[in-house]
Formats: C-alpha cells, sequence, structure tokens
C-alpha cells in the first residue's frame, strides 16, 4: 500500500537524525562489513529526493551489509518500505555474505509494512542491486532485529494483536520496537481510521483482563537507537478487528522517558483489553510494562514473610479467575495445616520454607506456578540461670542471656518484705533492681523474663527468675562511750562472722581485724571507729562506734614562797583544774582548793581533775624557810662639836634597818641615818 512509503518517507524527512545514529545507507562502492547488532536501519543510498515523498537511488548498485546477532538465536530483516525499478533487486541471505542460501528477493514491488526475513543462522546479509537504465524507484528501508526476550519469567510482548501476551501477574512484561516485531493492524496509524498518534512499523502487542473499572501500567523505556524519541503506545478495546481507544495515545517524539499509562474511560471488569507498543517513527527501544493497577492477576499474599518457628500464618492466592483450581505444596515436610486445594493454605513451618501453588486459570493464562519463600526464624530460648542470691541493698546486675541475639522484657511480682524491685515491665538485658530486704529472713522475688529475638523479633517462653534477697548482718559494737586522753578503750563486735576495723588519724587502733580490738587514741574530741562486717552468707554491713576522747587537765601549781621570822605561813596559787588536790609537809587549809595555806617549807605537789573526769600530771612548786636572826653592827665615825653638829651612823648585817635614839634627824630606816644629839 502505496500510503506506507508515503508515511516512511515522510517519518525519515522529518525526523532522519532520529535514526541516522544506527542507519546503514547501500551505497555505490566495494562491499559493506559484518555488523555485530540487533538494532539499526538499513535503507538504499537516497541520493536525491523529489516530490518531495520519493527518494532516488544511485545507478549501477551491488552492494551487501551482514549483521549479527550480539547475543544468540536468530536474526530478523523487517522491511517498512520497498519501491524498486524494473531489474532492481533486494536480495536477503543466511550467513555473511552471499555465499550462504538466499532467503528472499524482492524485485519492482511495492511492499505493504510486515514483510520480514529471518536467518536462523543468527546472520543475515542484505544485498541492494541496480542496473544502469536510467531509471530508479523509490528504494527500500528495513529494521534488524533479534527476538526479543522475556523479564521476570514472563513472556516477551506479543508479535500480532492476536497473539498478544497475557498479562497473568504483576511482576513486568518486557518487549522492544526493534526489527524483530512487524507491523500488525496498521490501519488503525494515523493515516488510516483508528486514534493511534504516529505511523506503525514495529508494533507489539500485550493483553489483560480487567479487574476494576480503570487500569494504570508503568512503563520504563530504554536503550534507544536514537535518544532523540522514544516509544508510541495506547490501550484499546479490541477483538482484533475494530480498535477503540481507552487511554491517551503517549507519542515520545522528543525524548525516551518513563511514564504511567492509564485508562481515561470506564473499563468493564472481566473483559479484555490490549496494549499497543510501537517505536516512534521506527525507533528501536527496549521497554518494561508493570502492571499498577485494574489488571486481574493472581498474587500470594501474607502477612510477614516472615514468621517465627511454631507461628501459624494464612497464604492466600487472590485475584484469580472464578473456576480456577489451586495445588498448594511446601518443600518441608509438615509445613501445610489442612487442604491444599483451596485458595489459601494455612502454615506452620518450623524452618525455612518455600511453598508453591500450580492454578489453572481458565483465561488464557493457562496453568502458573506461584512461589512464595517463607523465612523462619528462632524462637529465642533463655541460657542464663533461673536462680541466683544478692545481699539486700547491693546492686542485683542479673545478665539475661540467650542462644540467639535478643532483648528481654522482665517484670517482678510484688513481695511485701522487699522494696527496689521493678513491679511494672522493664526492657533491658540487665535486671538491675537494688532490693531492700526489710525483714530479718531472706525472703524470695520472683522475676517473669520473656525473651525476644533481634532477628524476627520472635517471642520466646517467659523463664521464671527466682532471687534471694539475704538481709545484712546487724552488729552490734560495745565499749565505753568516753575516756580520758592516754587511756585505753577496748570494742567488743557481735553479730556477725568478720570484723574489719578502721578509723581517722588519732584513732590508735591496736589491731585491724577480729571481734574484740582495743584502741589508745592520740587526739582528742569525737572519734569514728569503723566496723565493716561479713555475715555467713557473705554479704556485708558497716557499724560506726563514736567515742569522745577528753583532754587531760594541765595542772599549775604556781610560785615558789618563802616562810620568814616576819610571815611563818603562805598561801600556795595552783590553777588548771575543775577539782584540786594537793599534797606536802605543812598544808594547814585549802588542800582541795586552789590555793591551801602552808607553814612547812618542802615540796607541794598539786593535781587537779576536769569536770570529765581526767586527771593531770602532777605539778610541783618549792616552800623555803628562813627565821635566823641577822647580826648587826653599829659604828660611828664622827664627834658632835660647835663646827660639827651632825654625825651619820653605820649599820650592817640587816636587810632593813629601824634605828632609834634621841636625835635621829633623818634615815632612820637606811643603814646610816644622820643624828645631831649625843
Amino acid at each position: 500500500m502505496k500510503k506506507h512509503l508515503f508515511l516512511i518517507i515522510i517519518s525519515f524527512l522529518l525526523y532522519g537524525s532520529n535514526i541516522l545514529g544506527q542507519t546503514y545507507n547501500m551505497t555505490a562502492g566495494t562491499n559493506g562489513q559484518t555488523h555485530n547488532t540487533c538494532q539499526g536501519f538499513i535503507q538504499n543510498d537516497l541520493v536525491n529526493y523529489c516530490c518531495p515523498l520519493f527518494s532516488a537511488y544511485s545507478q549501477g548498485i551491488d552492494r551487501w551489509e551482514a549483521f549479527t546477532n550480539s547475543g544468540t538465536g536468530p536474526i530478523r530483516i523487517n522491511l517498512t518500505s520497498l519501491s524498486l525499478n524494473t531489474g532492481d533487486q533486494v536480495r536477503i541471505y543466511n550467513g555473511v555474505g552471499t555465499a550462504g542460501a538466499l532467503l528472499a528477493t524482492y524485485i519492482n514491488t511495492v511492499t505493504s509494512l510486515g514483510n520480514f526475513v529471518t536467518a536462523p543462522s543468527g546472520t543475515i546479509t542484505v544485498r541492494f542491486t541496480t542496473n544502469t537504465d536510467g531509471a530508479v524507484g523509490g528504494g527500500f528501508s528495513a529494521i534488524i532485529g533479534c527476538r526479543p526476550s522475556g523479564c521476570s519469567g514472563n513472556n516477551p510482548a506479543g508479535d500480532t494483536c492476536t497473539t498478544s501476551t497475557r498479562i497473568c501477574d504483576t511482576s513486568p512484561y518486557c518487549g522492544n520496537t526493534g526489527g524483530w516485531y512487524t507491523a500488525d493492524h496498521e490501519n488503525i496509524d494515523v493515516t488510516g481510521t483508528g486514534t493511534f498518534c504516529g505511523s506503525i512499523e514495529n508494533n507489539s502487542w500485550i493483553v489483560f483482563t480487567a479487574n476494576t473499572t480503570n487500569a494504570s501500567f508503568r512503563v520504563d523505556v530504554a536503550n534507544c537507537a536514537s535518544s532523540a524519541s522514544g516509544i508510541q503506545m495506547q490501550m484499546y478495546a479490541t477483538n482484533c478487528t475494530t480498535f477503540t481507544a481507552v487511554s491517551p495515545c503517549i507519542n515520545q517524539n522528543t525524548a525516551p522517558t518513563s511514564f504511567t499509562l492509564s485508562s481515561n474511560v470506564s473499563l468493564t471488569p472481566g473483559t479484555d483489553y490490549n496494549l499497543m507498543i510501537d517505536g516512534f517513527a521506527g525507533n528501536y527501544c527496549n521497554y518494561t510494562v508493570t502492571p499498577l493497577v485494574g489488571a486481574q492477576v493472581a498474587t500470594i499474599s501474607i502477612t510477614s514473610n516472615t514468621l517465627c518457628s511454631g507461628q501459624t500464618s494464612t497464604l492466600t492466592l487472590s485475584g484469580a479467575v472464578g473456576g480456577s483450581t489451586y495445588s498448594w505444596a511446601a518443600n518441608t515436610a509438615g509445613s501445610i495445616s489442612g487442604s491444599s486445594t483451596n485458595s489459601f493454605v494455612i502454615i506452620t513451618p518450623t524452618t525455612n520454607t518455600t511453598y508453591s501453588v500450580t492454578i489453572n486459570q481458565p483465561n488464557g493464562c493457562a496453568i502458573d506456578t506461584y512461589t512464595r519463600s517463607i523465612i523462619v526464624n528462632p524462637v529465642p530460648p533463655i541460657t542464663s540461670a533461673n536462680t541466683t542470691t544478692v545481699c539486700s541493698g547491693s546492686p542485683l546486675a542479673f545478665g539475661l542471656s540467650s542462644s540467639i541475639p535478643s532483648s528481654f522484657s522482665w517484670i517482678a511480682a510484688d513481695n511485701p518484705n522487699t522494696n527496689g524491685e521493678s513491679t511494672s515491665a522493664v526492657s533491658s538485658g540487665i535486671i538491675n533492681n537494688t532490693i531492700i530486704n526489710t525483714s530479718t529472713v531472706t525472703q524470695s522475688v520472683i522475676y517473669s523474663v520473656t525473651p525476644t529475638s533481634s532477628l524476627g523479633s520472635c517471642v520466646g517462653a517467659t523463664q521464671i527468675l527466682t532471687v534471694s534477697v539475704i538481709p545484712l548482718p546487724s552488729p552490734t559494737i560495745t565499749s565505753s562511750s568516753s575516756l580520758c586522753l592516754g587511756s585505753s578503750i577496748t570494742f567488743t563486735g557481735t553479730g556477725a562472722s568478720t570484723y574489719t576495723w578502721s578509723t581517722g588519724g588519732g584513732g590508735g587502733l591496736s589491731l585491724s581485724s577480729g571481734s574484740i580490738v582495743s584502741a589508745t587514741p592520740s587526739a582528742t574530741g569525737t572519734i569514728n571507729y569503723t566496723a565493716n562486717v561479713t555475715s555467713a552468707s557473705g554479704c556485708i554491713n558497716t557499724a560506726v562506734k563514736s567515742v569522745t576522747v577528753n583532754p587531760l587537765p594541765i595542772a599549775n601549781s604556781g610560785l615558789g614562797v618563802n616562810l620568814t621570822c616576819s610571815f611563818l605561813s603562805a598561801a600556795l596559787s595552783g590553777s588548771g583544774g575543775g577539782t584540786y588536790s594537793w599534797s606536802g609537809p605543812g598544808i594547814t587549809a585549802g588542800a582541795t582548793s586552789a590555793s591551801p595555806t602552808v607553814n612547812l617549807p618542802g615540796t607541794y605537789s598539786l593535781s587537779v581533775t576536769s569536770a570529765a573526769g581526767c586527771t593531770s600530771t602532777i605539778s610541783t612548786v618549792s616552800v623555803t624557810q628562813n627565821t635566823t636572826a641577822p647580826t648587826i653592827s653599829a659604828s660611828n665615825s664622827s664627834t658632835l662639836s660647835c663646827s660639827t653638829t651632825t654625825a651619820a651612823l653605820t649599820g650592817t648585817g640587816g636587810g632593813s634597818y629601824a634605828w632609834s635614839g634621841p636625835g635621829i634627824s633623818s634615815g632612820a630606816a637606811t643603814s646610816s641615818p644622820i643624828v645631831n644629839l649625843p
């Protein structure tokens, strides 16, 4: 049909830059090369254009180009236009060059779209020959392509509407717009009566059954021969004879991008709809179509793909059409409970298990097998001890453990004779309560411990931990409460097994251990003596005994005195005491006072006692006595006369002097008085 030739030429004129990157021109000259590719376009040399719808080619051409599948499998040449002058030919060979089998010969005939030749060897050669009669035709063009590959276990898109690949699951469906796909129903393109948004050169087909009134598909486009354009795509309600568009037409005339194709009219659930995909202006692109919503597919669902050992769950196959049959299986024995022929199955795996269901759907998907792997995580056992002991008031710090990485939750039952246990749930790998035993006997505190595995959050069996809380020893220390400096004190401890003693500076302990120790303090004031005691159960407590060390008073007996003929007794002057005690040879009064009276010479001793009852050291004082009369003499060195009217007398031997006589004019109390009378 001429319209296809016109359209191809128009497309090339308008979008020639779109395909020149991988276009092979059959020019005059030597033969071409072998090209390792599944993408590209091959055409005559296009030496000029006329009219402007037809191209002309050179005369006297005899040239071939070979193309080898870049992967494995056959390769195809898909002719998109052909208009040759009489005697001019396009010949297709299997293999490299013209020595292989001749697969097809095309002469001066305008071909409709859809003529293709497949080389089973994986290499195909195109030979173009023209005569020299002075006349040429419009030329030819073709697309190179290899067998498309499916993806995610699904077949590639179909080549024709009637062979459309059916969507049976939510996995991607793949295809391409290469030369393997031939033009199908080109009457719905822009030159026909349809609503498609471009020419059709290498379209492919996918069909789905609607399960809602709207459907959407994600389409990813990649690896295009030209980056200047992509693909064209539309959704149809069709019986593969008449076509009604039910979506917008996507026309990637600038660049290949990902997009979402959605229906724009209400679909009828249970009805088939077709997706048609074509390369823009013949561009070769890979595409992936992924169902989003609206496609009737069978899916296996479960709350979680990860279970704990022994946990029961349900696998459900949904989305299958009515009348489907099911057969469930598992790769581990005993993992399925109940019937295995329903659309669901109850599972209780104890190890990693793969479940499969074979479904026979009467909708063209035929028999399909779906699998779901369930990861089974172990339930954590508690490996730490279930009993322990602790002394009252000591941090429990009990470490919880399991044979697999786990976290722990624990709670204590209330015991009225203890304080400090957590009676609200705590999440920690250590039970760190500090429990006080308020009684005098051992108390039991009961903890409930529940492990949860780090992998899979599997909850293990609750274990009971019994904690025996031992009361602390209650020691008694007996001793005096005070003493005088320099004295010793004895401490006696009872109520414990071992004792370790300590005190501050000046405490004067004789021993550091033992139930009975003594001390001779060297400092005054309050001194604390601490006994760290340990019971037979190993529990430690502390007792403190405070002792007051009183200072010794300081006795001062004062200054000595001298008894004389004038002072036959004297009072001593003592100080420093609360009470006084004098001793000596001649105390006549005040022996217990600060100032006793003495009348004899000798040494007198004083001791004082403080209000705390501490007695000082002895302080002594000497009393002397002198009662011997002095030896005196008196002399005169002058005679009174008319000229000497006074005379000085001289006395010796006294300490003090007392003169008497008729004419003492002065100095009567000195050793030399003045006299004026005989």
